[in-house]
């Protein structure tokens, strides 16, 4: 299955759903699933955005909102068609005596948090967040706040996600909301 079948699938599915808003929402969703690992199938497994693309097609379409689903799922599938393919999966740094620190100019944005369940339990606790590189690339991921308390001991302090990280681990329950909007940054 190639770029474009899978936006023709898609397309037959947005007709699919807008002929019949009120079908099962959960054929919508299994659909929508099998389009996402479609696309993990022909990607490059080292191509983060797109999985963290689908991560968001697939948190839509879970919440009932399969149009908002398949057209971020175009969206996700054009950009990685568009992306330039390496040769090789792995390509070694020019200067393999250069520091591997943090990269000047990323940004992490929380996105948004949600709580699946009982506050007293962090594994409900999930936030949505983006990173964005100098080069205007981004990724969008989430972590759930038993995750963001395990990396706080173990990220770089310097860089934005830790910086991110940090202020999650250190926020009370009630002001998780709070966060949303936050930007962090390396410079």
């Amino acid at each position: 299955m190639e770029t474009q079948d899978l936006l023709r699938s898609s397309a037959a599915l947005r007709r699919r759903v807008t002929a019949f808003p009120n079908g099962t929402q959960d054929a919508y969703r299994e659909n929508i699933d099998a389009l996402a690992d479609s696309a993990l199938v022909l990607s490059d497994p080292l191509e983060v955005s797109l999985r963290a693309a689908l991560c968001v097609v697939r948190s839509l379409a879970l919440l009932g909102r399969p149009l908002d689903a398949l057209a971020a799922f175009d969206g996700a599938v054009r950009d990685s068609a568009m992306q330039p393919r390496p040769n090789a999966r792995y390509a070694p740094a020019e200067d393999a005596s250069a520091p591997h620190g943090p990269l000047p100019g990323v940004k992490a944005t929380i996105l948004s948090h949600t709580n699946s369940g009982d506050s007293s339990s962090g594994e409900t606790h999930q936030f949505l967040f983006e990173l964005r590189g100098s080069r205007h690339k981004s990724a969008v991921s989430s972590i759930a706040l038993a995750t963001a308390r395990v990396l706080s001991s173990e990220t770089d302090p310097t860089t934005a996600f830790a910086q991110m990280i940090e202020a999650i681990v250190n926020t009370e329950d009630s002001n998780y909301d709070g966060l949303v909007g936050r930007v962090f940054e390396h410079l």
